[in-house]
């Protein structure tokens, strides 16, 4: 679809037209903005990065989409917790020369994913 996407309403209206197409889960990667979710138990929103100094922009979005696909393969059945995750794994990977951050390794995602869990209660009070 052919559209320009300045603000969250017209990332709403292309996440609509795009999931009458069959399509269940949407990600829409805005760079240093972040990205927005679209899920397809009709949950939404936008996700910010975090601030830090980018080292080279070199593999960050190939991290990111890895990071999602292993948390929903790790039993995260949260859409928006996996998009989280995947934007940490991007994180890391923007402050590093190498394409793959060498900081990135099994038990760091299990600490993400108890820090995820303690956001969430803490959003939920």
């Amino acid at each position: 679809a052919d559209m320009s996407l300045k603000d969250q309403e017209d990332f709403i209206h292309a996440c609509e037209v795009i999931s009458r197409r069959g399509v269940r889960n949407i990600i829409i990667t805005r760079g240093v903005q972040g990205a927005f979710w679209w899920a397809e138990d009709g949950k939404y929103g936008s996700m910010a990065t975090e601030p830090v100094s980018i080292v080279d922009e070199t593999g960050a979005g190939d991290a990111f989409v890895s990071g999602v696909i292993y948390a929903l393969q790790s039993d995260v059945t949260d859409f928006e917790r996996a998009c989280w995750f995947g934007i940490r794994v991007a994180t890391l990977t923007l402050q590093t020369q190498k394409s793959v951050s060498d900081r990135i390794f099994p038990q760091l995602s299990q600490q993400w994913l108890m820090e995820w869990e303690a956001m969430k209660r803490e959003r939920d009070i």
